[in-house]
């Protein structure tokens, strides 16, 4: 290796321009801000107790040496020795020499061991002062250790004189160096300079050299508050350091071991040492060599878990508590090593089952990702075979027996171990799949409980989602397959999972609720827990668990919904189960009137077979819902009937019974604005046969017919058409009769056609109520302007229709009841009352037209001339106003 070297110390001419403390050469290649950096750790300051003047004798015997090692801020490695010399090329003392080595790589040794060394030069020699130019120092190819601080002084200098307490005061000294990064105080340390050494070498070599140098020491320091090392020794009589007066002191770490009141805390780690230096050698280095095994490389409290890992290899896990096992597997985990870890399993093995019954959440975890690492790392299969062994009892256990442990977190235990293992998830899941488990698993559940059953029935498929995700298409597992062996034993248990599951709904909800992303496989859940509970268990609340579900979630989400139902449909009970969904659905609307045709469109249009299997049955079970549907929405379900009808195969009772309620609701307020879809209705009427009490349909039909017809169709239609009011009530019937009777007596053009209107409206029972309103409509179309308007555009005048509707009584007068005749002449001669001898004369002219070819034309006019007598007889003039108020 190669290293730089650095002199430092008083002298008249150096790197620096002047006299005094400077760098006074150093090796090529080492920068100024490294020199600089450097130079901070080459000050010296004797013990404020020692002579200013000195012999060269006692600046042997009294100055103490201050070996340091420390790294510069770019990571390059030094060890600095720093010695009083005296006096200065002056004369004057306080001068000191350092001498300071570099590396860009770690020690081959412990750098406490080149205390003593003679690499380290004490001084410049007179050449070197008295030189006109000063060259720069060579590299050094060969380093000497001191031979002072080995492995044999330091334990006899720990067995040496007050044996005990140097034991105990160095285990208090490497606790705290243990501590140190925990707590990152810097540690001061007070002894003789001769000692000083010493404790920093029982330090350093009870580690791994790669270890020891992740720590700054000083040998010694005359105040370690000037100083950046993390361990200072000082000289325990001259040090301005001052413990009762130091305001700093908090800073600091600090150990006096003079004091025998020292804290002890006597960790595994300091025993073990304190045993290999003043006991058995080889129990400190077989550990050194151990610990160098892992790729652990910052001394910390974890030293303590590698004990505990020391000891499982070397004297098995009987004699450990658990906490012990956790700690070492920490440790294995956290610093692997293949060597290591070979060793380990052999050791381990054979108490795998044992432990597995013995470890919580957190063990098993920790245990579990210890054993697939040492698989991986070792490459050998019955490792990782072990490991499987283990993760499976272990999680059974934890399930089984342990019931204070919510299967909840199991579970996402099991899914973090298999995170873990992503880089082989395959085989993972393949291993948790494997039928032999599956089987064992099937025995184990017989008689299970819940809690059981809710963690095997979410874990398996869960594997089974992520193996498929993985997988190519043709070696997909089907969540609910027969095809071979290992499929059936799968199902079995998948079904007696669920078996189990029919008892505790809640559970069922959180199971499909964890699963609700993945389309395909929750409907085949939801549709196998129902064919289970239709077949085993018939609980309601399970029926009603599984709707809920789906209906919440599609409530939030549409296009779920949409995929979901596409999923059960196919499925057998599928459509079912769609239709208990209906039902449900059907109960969280009961004050949306329009579910029904919202229904239709979006699931009966979506799914043309569960259409035309249910929905009559669909119909059905709406129409018993609500008690009172909107006339609106069953025009809608009649004209999604028509437009349908030649995939709906007809419900012709349940047709006639959603047409009789239609024709209920229609009245004379709302009949024009359903003439269209009451023409539908009449077809399906017709196609069907079907015949409705009031025939209000046929109304607003002929209605339609007679209003929009040619006038020649518009008598056909009347001759074709009989209207069935015997269901009626008398105020039923006044109330169509008035709105069908005025809204076309109007296009009448013969006195003929009265008879027609007569045979197609009249109502036997209610023929008063007929005659009553047809003659005051008719006498209305005499007076109101409205009527006049509307014959104007035909070129009629409206006592045309009054007079044709008079021959018509006149002609068949003697059929009427009395009361009937004596109601119709009073109107009609009331009109004739109020007209004046020209229209009277008009109208007589318009009667002999009319019936000159009638062959009752001589009863007619004869009839006719008494009406005018007595109306003569009457007299006077009325006002129009006075015959409505009658």
């Amino acid at each position: 290796m190669k290293v730089q070297q650095l002199f430092y110390t008083s002298c008249k001419k150096g790197i620096s321009l002047g006299m005094g403390f400077q760098t006074y050469s150093m090796s090529k290649g080492i920068t100024e801000e490294e020199r600089k950096e450097i130079e901070s750790h080459c000050i010296y300051i004797p013990p404020d107790n020692l002579p200013t003047q000195p012999t060269k004798e006692e600046i042997e015997e009294l100055f103490p040496i201050a070996l340091s090692s420390f790294r510069l801020k770019n990571g390059k490695y030094c060890i600095c020795q720093s010695k009083y010399i005296g006096k200065d090329y002056s004369g004057r003392y306080g001068n000191y020499f350092s001498h300071v080595l570099i590396s860009d790589e770690t020690w081959p040794f412990y750098p406490i061991e080149l205390y003593g060394s003679i690499t380290f030069r004490d001084c410049l020699t007179l050449e070197e002062e008295n030189a006109v130019e000063i060259n720069p120092l060579p590299n050094l190819e060969e380093i000497h250790l001191g031979n002072e601080i080995d492995f044999y002084t330091i334990s006899k200098f720990l067995k040496g004189t007050g044996v005990e307490n140097r034991r105990k005061s160095f285990k208090v000294f490497m606790d705290n160096v243990v501590r140190y990064q925990k707590e990152g105080k810097p540690i001061v340390f007070w002894d003789s300079k001769e000692n000083n050494p010493y404790w920093i070498g029982a330090i350093q070599m009870s580690l791994p050299k790669n270890l020891a140098q992740t720590f700054s020491f000083t040998t010694y320091c005359y105040n370690p508050e000037n100083t950046n090392y993390i361990i200072s020794g000082l000289d325990k009589d001259g040090s301005v350091f001052n413990l009762k007066g130091n305001q700093k002191l908090y800073k600091y770490t600090f150990i006096n071991f003079n004091e025998s009141n020292q804290q002890i805390v006597n960790t595994n780690f300091s025993k073990l040492v304190e045993v290999g230096y003043t006991v058995s050698k080889e129990v400190l280095l077989s550990f050194l060599y151990f610990i160098e095994q892992f790729q652990y490389n910052l001394l910390d409290e974890d030293i303590e878990d590698c004990i505990c890992l020391y000891n499982i290899v070397n004297k098995g896990i009987e004699k450990l508590n658990i906490e012990n096992v956790k700690k070492a597997i920490i440790f294995a985990n956290t610093y692997k090593s293949q060597d290591a870890f070979t060793k380990l399993f052999e050791q381990i093995s054979p108490n795998l089952e044992k432990i597995s019954t013995q470890v919580d959440m957190e063990l098993t975890e920790i245990v579990a990702k210890f054993l697939f690492n040492m698989g991986r790392e070792t490459g050998k299969y019955e490792h990782i075979q072990k490991a499987y062994g283990f993760l499976f009892d272990a999680i059974h256990c934890l399930i089984i027996d342990e019931e204070d442990i919510d299967e909840e977190e199991v579970f996402k235990l099991y899914k973090k171990i298999r995170e873990n293992e992503k880089e082989s998830s395959h085989e993972f899941i393949k291993m948790c799949l494997d039928k032999q488990r599956i089987g064992r698993l099937n025995t184990y559940l017989e008689g299970a409980k819940v809690r059981h059953a809710k963690f095997y029935l979410k874990s398996i498929i869960d594997d089974i989602i992520m193996f498929n995700r993985e997988c190519d298409i043709n070696d997909k597992i089907q969540l609910f397959s027969m095809n071979d062996e290992e499929d059936v034993k799968r199902t079995e248990l998948l079904k007696k999972c669920m078996e189990i599951l029919l008892h505790a709904p809640k559970d069922i909800e959180e199971v499909v609720h964890y699963f609700k992303g993945e389309y395909e496989y929750v409907s085949n859940i939801i549709i196998m827990e129902y064919i289970l509970n239709l077949h085993k268990c018939k609980n309601s609340l399970v029926e009603e668990t599984l709707a809920k579900f789906v209906f919440t979630e599609g409530d939030r989400d549409v296009y779920w919904k949409k995929k979901i139902y596409s999923n059960i449909y196919p499925q057998p009970y599928g459509m079912d189960f769609m239709f208990y969904m209906f039902k449900y659905e059907l109960s969280k609307n009961m004050d949306n009137e329009k579910f029904f045709i919202e229904y239709c469109e979006e699931i009966f249009d979506e799914f043309i077979e569960y259409r035309n299997k249910r929905f009559w049955q669909a119909v059905e079970t709406y129409m018993n819902f609500f008690e009172d549907i909107p006339l609106e929405e069953y025009k809608k379900i009649l004209n999604y009937i028509c437009k349908n009808l030649s995939y709906i195969e007809v419900n012709k009772k349940l047709l006639q019974k959603i047409i009789l309620n239609f024709e209920g609701k229609i009245n004379v307020d709302n009949a024009d604005s359903l003439c269209n879809g009451i023409e539908e209705v009449e077809k399906l009427k017709n196609k069907y046969k079907i015949n409705t009490h009031c025939s209000i349909t046929e109304l607003v039909c002929i209605y339609k017919k007679l209003k929009d017809d040619s006038y020649n169709n518009k008598m056909k239609a009347l001759r074709c058409f009989k209207a069935d009011f015997s269901h009626m009530s008398s105020d039923e019937y006044e109330e169509y009769l008035s709105w069908i009777l005025s809204n076309f007596s109007i296009y009448i053009r013969d006195y003929i056609d009265h008879s027609k209107i007569e045979r197609a409206f009249l109502c036997e029972e209610y023929e008063e109520i007929y005659y009553r309103i047809y003659t005051d409509i008719i006498i209305n179309i005499l007076y109101e302007k409205k009527y006049k308007n509307i014959l104007k555009d035909s070129n009629i005048e409206t006592y045309e229709i009054f007079l044709d509707y008079v021959i018509f009584i006149l002609k068949d007068k003697v059929d009427f009841e009395e009361n009937i005749q004596h109601y119709v002449e009073d109107k009609i001669i009331y009109v004739l009352q109020n007209s004046n001898e020209r229209k009277i004369n008009n109208y007589d002219k318009y009667i002999v037209q009319k019936i000159k070819d009638d062959r009752n034309k001589a009863a007619i006019l004869k009839e006719w001339q008494k009406m005018k007598i007595k109306a003569e007889e009457k007299g006077g003039f009325k006002n129009i106003l006075s015959f409505f108020k009658k």
